[in-house]
């Protein structure tokens, strides 16, 4: 069974993760890479 902390620091993992696609998601938007 996960302890409190555990799924926080998961859910802080998965906010920082979604953070980064979405900070991608930007840089690539204004500058787009060659495919």
């Amino acid at each position: 069974m996960a302890t409190a902390g555990e799924g926080n620091s998961k859910a802080v993992r998965k906010d920082a993760y979604q953070d980064r696609k979405d900070q991608r998601k930007k840089e690539l938007f204004f500058f787009p890479h060659p495919s």
